[in-house]
């Protein structure tokens, strides 16, 4: 396994796959150009992509309020209980977009948020 580090919010809203990978392997999670606000005014990210190949893991580091925990709740679909919504981009896992499923649907598809 390897793993992939994005060390600060510049890391993370830049990240994109440099497609070193062979088309045999595929995608897993794929972020791609996310965008969130929270209540309707707050732009917290902007612009954010990475993929997680099946058999990857991805840390996500960063200094305080760099969107860690706003990712995560974009991929789980728990941003609408804290007043959020992914005003652009999209979320996908196996191909599959889950960035407009509510939590429930996401959880049965084995994504959960634990903290």
């Amino acid at each position: 396994m390897s793993a992939r580090y994005l060390s600060d919010r510049r890391s993370l809203s830049s990240c994109h796959h440099t497609g070193r990978l062979s088309a045999r392997r595929t995608r897993l999670l794929e972020v791609r150009n996310l965008e969130v606000v929270y209540n309707d005014v707050i732009l917290v990210l902007r612009g954010v992509s990475f993929s997680v190949p099946d058999g990857n893991i991805v840390a996500l580091l960063g200094a305080n309020g760099a969107g860690k925990t706003t990712v995560l709740r974009a991929i789980s679909g728990l941003l609408g209980v804290h007043n959020g919504e992914v005003t652009k981009g999209e979320v996908a896992l196996n191909g599959d977009r889950i960035d407009d499923a509510d939590a429930a649907s996401i959880v049965k598809r084995g994504v959960v948020q634990v903290l």
